[in-house]
């Protein structure tokens, strides 16, 4: 099971963050940061709270490992309708590919 440091620091890397740059948005050092994501040391409330300013963080997620059931489904919702809209997307542009070379 993971923990709140692991997946703080797997959130950090899909964002493409460095360990300094949460640091500074949450307000702690670098070291701080880096006892959290290896589980030396939790996350104080203060800090919790800062990271709920950053945009795109699911703390639920972060505190436990699941997400809200609503919000998952939305989520897979969102990601359908992404998929979906790429396909189209491509489709579109072979047809403007089509209609280039027929002119």
């Amino acid at each position: 099971m993971s923990s709140i440091g692991s997946r703080l620091k797997e959130w950090r890397i899909e964002e493409g963050m460095t360990l300094q740059e949460l640091a500074d948005f949450i307000e702690v050092s670098k070291a701080t940061l880096s006892q959290i994501e290896n589980d030396k040391s939790i996350p104080s409330g203060q800090t919790i709270i800062r990271l709920t300013d950053y945009p795109f963080i699911e703390i639920h997620w972060l505190l436990t490992g699941r997400y809200d059931d609503k919000k998952e489904i939305l989520y897979g919702k969102i990601e359908e309708r992404s998929i979906k809209i790429k396909k189209l997307e491509k489709q579109n542009d072979k047809l403007k590919k089509q209609n280039k070379k027929g002119k």
